[in-house]
């Protein structure tokens, strides 16, 4: 083992992507990147810096990883995500209502999922958006979909003040 470092604060959440780990640090502060745990990169270079949550899932094409961040309410890709990596974050999704923030992003049957304290969202691979859980609307919680894990046959996520479970698409209990 070795200590990691201490300089990077207000880390909103943590991806492993190809050969790095990168650190999301939220809506007004640039993210960083580093092979080591110990040397971090700040992004300066790209003309989206921020991200609130990153994931890893597949392009819409299916055929290769990428990075996937979201910030508010908006949801964009990447090849790399990193400084000298030459390509730009993708035109931004918006995911509902701007209102609300974006708590969690993931997969459910190869399926990319969007939890926001308002609701749940698909973002298929054509780019078009599919409320999934509108009855949330009425029963917004900052604790919707904030906590998300895989068990089993199902999806198991944290709703308001208990669990829900997602077995198949659209299969909620």
């Amino acid at each position: 083992w070795v200590a990691a470092t201490t300089t990077v604060a207000g880390v909103t959440d943590l991806c492993v992507f190809g050969n790095y780990v990168f650190a999301a640090c939220g809506a007004s502060t640039a993210y960083k990147y580093s092979q080591d745990g110990a040397t971090w990169t700040t992004v300066t270079t790209l003309a989206d810096l921020y991200a609130t949550y990153f994931f890893v899932a597949p392009n819409s094409a299916g055929t290769a990883e990428v990075l996937w961040k979201a910030v508010t309410n908006e949801l964009k890709s990447n090849t790399s995500g990193l400084l000298g990596g030459g390509e730009e974050w993708s035109t931004a999704a918006y995911i509902g209502d701007a209102s609300t923030n974006i708590t969690n992003i993931f997969l459910v049957n190869d399926n990319l999922m969007i939890g926001k304290t308002d609701g749940l969202w698909h973002y298929d691979s054509d780019g078009g958006l599919h409320q999934l859980r509108p009855d949330l609307d009425k029963n917004k919680s900052t604790d919707n979909f904030k906590y998300v894990t895989e068990w089993s046959a199902g999806v198991y996520f944290s709703e308001i003040n208990g669990m829900g479970e997602i077995t198949s698409r659209n299969a909620y209990d």
